[in-house]
């Protein structure tokens, strides 16, 4: 899996490698950057067969945020999201209910995971 994290803060190599490993996919590709759009925290773009650019807002939530965008990696690669996006209203979308529910999840075991270490 190649990971490129660029302009944000650290350690989100590591989460995004939890993450991956947390939702048992391994992509071929993986960027992640900074997305400054108003209205969007966050972004994940299917650019080619299990490979994905995630931008993410530059603001204090935006380890959730990543965390979130890799779900729906997830959903992309297990689950075609591709094909479905439109079929839903976005806020009330599956895909959407899980990404914000796994999210959490993987956020709390990442922080126990790190707690743990620093003990």
């Amino acid at each position: 899996m190649n990971i490129t994290v660029s302009n944000l803060s650290s350690n989100l190599e590591e989460l995004v490698r939890f993450t991956c490993d947390y939702l048992g996919i391994q992509p071929r590709s993986l960027e992640v950057d900074v997305l400054e759009v108003t209205g969007y925290q966050g972004m994940c773009i299917d650019l080619e067969t299990d490979s994905f650019l995630i931008l993410v807002k530059n603001h204090e939530g935006q380890h959730e945020t990543l965390a979130h965008e890799l779900v729906h990696v997830k959903q992309y690669m297990k689950q075609d999201l591709g094909s479905l996006l439109g079929t839903e209203e976005y806020e009330t979308s599956w895909w959407e209910q899980e990404a914000r529910s796994l999210s959490k999840q993987i956020m709390e075991k990442f922080n126990e995971r790190n707690d743990s270490k620093k003990q």
